[in-house]
């Protein structure tokens, strides 16, 4: 995951394949925190059911304090924009605060390994 500014200066986060795969796992575990936090600790993704979506001026207070939400349903729909290139990958949350883009795992991972990831339930790193 990487929190950047796009070229407007609009705050963006990127998620790589893996990241949203993970943040799909991580749902289907209870013992889980349901979330990763960029590696500079600046921004929290947590990942939600459908049913918890917030609305528009929660979304915006929760950013105000680093939190970006996104639902199974949001997850879905950027992993399957990576498997039909041409496809927007992208959502918009916090009102217009802030880009969420799904990336393939090469742009992350040229230069660096992937983050480790914990799952409390099975007791495996992924």
């Amino acid at each position: 995951m990487k929190y950047i500014s796009d070229e407007s200066g609009r705050r963006v986060v990127e998620l790589t394949q893996r990241n949203l795969l993970v943040l799909l796992a991580k749902l289907d575990d209870p013992l889980s925190s349901q979330a990763l936090i960029d590696g500079e600790g600046r921004i929290l993704v947590r990942a939600i059911e459908n049913e918890a979506r917030p609305d528009d001026a929660t979304a915006r207070a929760r950013l105000s304090e680093g939190v970006v939400e996104l639902t199974r349903s949001d997850i879905e729909t950027l992993l399957a924009a990576l498997s039909h290139p041409g496809q927007d990958a992208t959502l918009v949350r916090g009102g217009s605060e802030i880009v969420v883009r799904a990336v393939e795992n090469t742009e992350h991972y040229r230069d660096r390994p992937p983050g480790r990831v914990w799952m409390p339930s099975s007791g495996q790193e992924l």
